[in-house]
């Protein structure tokens, strides 16, 4: 007992001496890019305000080849209206699967272009997060 005591004694000790008197400059700290939540229809009806910029939206996700998308609602992903949903970017890496025919919530960057064959109505880029609803 009296060992452990003395051992805990001298490794605290030591630890109190060793310490620098300096001042570190502090790191930066990358943070997380903010975005704007927004409707898809808000970027339906005016993309030049938003390309470039990081937006946040919710939609009916759907994951699938070369159709990756958010759409408006699950109504308009079930008749195919392309035209109310957004294409996505996302990576193979990533385990995008798994909100598959789901309501979520993901925000990314927004930039020019139309998806697949020009078939929806812009592209998300840079997803940052997905987050799906209950």
């Amino acid at each position: 007992m009296k060992l452990s005591l003395l051992v805990l004694l001298i490794f605290c000790s030591a630890n109190a001496f060793s310490q620098n008197d300096t001042i570190s400059v502090p790191r930066k700290i990358k943070e997380k890019p903010t975005s704007e939540y927004l409707s898809i229809i808000s970027l339906i009806a005016s993309p030049e305000k938003y390309y470039g910029k990081r937006v946040s939206v919710t939609g009916y996700m759907i994951t699938e080849f070369e159709g990756t998308a958010i759409y408006l609602s699950r109504e308009d992903f079930d008749n195919r209206i392309y035209k109310n949903s957004i294409f996505l970017l996302i990576g193979k890496g990533s385990d995008y699967q798994y909100y598959n025919k789901e309501y979520v919530t993901l925000d990314g960057t927004f930039i020019q272009g139309n998806g697949h064959m020009g078939l929806f109505s812009g592209m998300l880029k840079d997803v940052g997060y997905i987050i799906r609803k209950h």
